[in-house]
């Protein structure tokens, strides 16, 4: 006679609640002295107290120029943190393709917007991660789409310790 044993395990997932749309999303704008920022709130956790954003931002660095930025936040209210997520993979822990796709939209949209109020002559873009796949790349693509349709032309740095960088000037 074989006995088999069974055990269960219960693996608590998070429920990432998406409260926007490609169509249809709230931003708020805001300038803190030489820096500009959109706002997007984007989702929440239905089984915890954690609300998440995306901002994205024109932060003056030397020499009087922009470097522009977007990252995905998590503020969570049980201990009053904030935490900025800036690679995709941690993301894909928290929502799903779905909902990366509509987040990606609205970081464009949120961008175009961004340029179009702020008018940079000129700024500058790197990735945060080193060596980053095709996958993750992509992303950075789609973004140079937008540089371009706002007027910009997007140059592109050689790779230094696997990171990327590029510059848009008018």
């Amino acid at each position: 006679m074989i006995q088999i044993r069974v055990s269960v395990f219960y693996l608590e997932i998070m429920a990432f609640v998406c409260t926007i749309t490609e169509e249809s999303f709230h931003a708020d704008v805001f300038r803190r002295g030489g820096e500009y920022i959109v706002h997007v709130h984007v989702g929440y956790d239905d089984q915890s107290d954690k609300n998440y954003s995306i901002v994205v931002g024109l932060s003056p660095a030397p020499p009087g120029e922009y470097e522009y930025y977007f990252a995905f936040v998590e503020v969570n209210g049980e201990d009053d943190s904030e935490r900025e997520i800036w690679d995709g993979r941690e993301t894909g822990a928290i929502i799903n393709r779905e909902h990366k796709r509509e987040i990606m939209a609205v970081i464009m949209a949120a961008t175009k917007g961004l340029l179009e109020h702020a008018k940079p002559g000129r700024f500058f873009m790197a990735t945060h991660g080193d060596h980053l796949p095709d996958k993750a790349m992509a992303k950075y693509r789609a973004l140079h789409t937008v540089f371009e349709d706002c007027g910009y032309t997007v140059n592109q740095t050689d790779s230094y310790h696997g990171r990327r960088a590029w510059w848009m000037e008018r």
